[in-house]
């Protein structure tokens, strides 16, 4: 019967640290959206010129697929 709470223990352990490493791949991934690390120039309709900021999309991509990953690793 000790074994069984054991086992019990043990899952819950695995299962909050599932949770946690999901929490900071969706951290990582708002991070990596919100990250302006590309700079590019962009012509307004009245031509003139400004720089536009976006995020990495390879970053992005990598990030969302580490998410997924743990989303999947949770079911």
């Amino acid at each position: 019967m000790d074994e069984d709470n054991v086992e019990l223990t043990r899952y819950q352990i695995e299962n909050a640290r599932r949770r946690y490493e999901l929490t900071l791949a969706q951290l990582a991934l708002e991070e990596t959206k919100n990250a302006k690390s590309q700079v590019s120039m962009s012509r307004s309709a009245t031509g003139e010129w400004s720089y536009v900021y976006t995020a990495d999309e390879s970053q992005v991509e990598e990030a969302e697929q580490n998410y997924e990953d743990k989303l999947f690793a949770m079911q």
